[in-house]
């Protein structure tokens, strides 16, 4: 269990995106525990109708998941969810480092490296 953080996750809505069932399991079970309200979502279509219905303010997603990468989905919630101030923060795989002008151009707002660790998450979460 992580170290509870300086700010309660309470009112954070946060949606986790993934095609690894198990890295936004992992993401929601422990996020969950410390007040967040978390979603998940296993590819970009799915990402895009839960932000649409939820209004999530962070969103935790993979960059580089089949068919709708986190790149193309990031850019469609920045230009489809204007009004929503969203936190993108993005999944990239460890060594990867071609990913780093598609984060920015899409939107992102910050890149953590895979596997992320729940206490680096929450730390960035309740800053």
């Amino acid at each position: 269990m992580p170290p509870a953080p300086d700010r309660p996750l309470t009112g954070d809505r946060v949606l986790a995106v993934d095609d690894n069932h198990t890295v936004v399991n992992s993401i929601a079970g422990g996020l969950a525990p410390l007040g967040a309200e978390v979603q998940v979502a296993y590819n970009g279509p799915s990402a895009l109708r839960i932000c649409e219905r939820w209004c999530p303010n962070v969103v935790v997603m993979d960059i580089g998941m089949p068919g709708m990468d986190g790149c193309e989905v990031a850019r469609r919630m920045r230009t489809g969810f204007p009004e929503a101030n969203l936190r993108l923060i993005a999944l990239r795989a460890s060594g990867v480092d071609e990913d780093g002008d598609c984060a920015k151009t899409a939107g992102f707002d910050l890149r953590l490296v895979k596997p992320v660790q729940l206490n680096e998450l929450v730390v960035v979460l309740s800053s």
